[in-house]
């Protein structure tokens, strides 16, 4: 699933009250979040826990985790996710973006025909993703991969090429 839905431990070797370091960032024992984070977030997270300027020129994608790893909801942040592989890789030819939105999944494949190209599934309900919804609430299909393009738009992603032209998704 390209990293979707694996869990992140965060914690201190030991706790130390009188650390600076844990002070200013209180990683709760023995809590559980929900909240999606990406990789890329840690970047950005340990760039703000040590004060580092980030230039004008280098934008980073990340968001910073400290509130979660404290804790607390972070109201700025989506529960969202892209994975996108425009690309072939390791002998796999099988070009799909998914778009996760909280509890609903889109997987989009480039290259099936018609309604093939689209799964979308409650990972709620079926966390298996063994029930492809998309022919049973084609208004969630729609919403879900118009985020998904809009998504794919703002971070200037490249698409799979075919006879020589980008194939950019295609709405249900």
């Amino acid at each position: 699933e390209g990293g979707m839905r694996v869990p992140f431990i965060a914690a201190w070797g030991k706790a130390a009250p009188g650390n600076v370091w844990q002070q200013k960032l209180p990683i709760v024992a023995n809590s559980f979040r929900q909240e999606v984070g990406r990789c890329y977030d840690l970047f950005a997270t340990i760039l703000n826990f040590v004060d580092a300027p980030i230039p004008e020129e280098h934008p980073v994608d990340g968001q910073d985790l400290a509130l979660l790893l404290s804790g607390n909801a972070s109201p700025k942040r989506r529960n969202a996710f892209l994975n996108h592989y425009p690309h072939p890789r390791r002998g796999v030819s099988h070009f799909f973006t998914t778009w996760r939105d909280g509890n609903w999944k889109v997987i989009y494949d480039y290259f099936a025909k018609g309604d093939q190209r689209y799964a979308l599934y409650d990972l709620a309900a079926d966390p298996g993703e063994s029930h492809n919804l998309a022919r049973q609430h084609p208004e969630r299909l729609r919403s879900l991969m118009e985020g998904l393009v809009n998504e794919l738009e703002a971070m200037g992603a490249v698409y799979p090429v075919r006879n020589g032209k980008p194939m950019n998704p295609v709405l249900p």
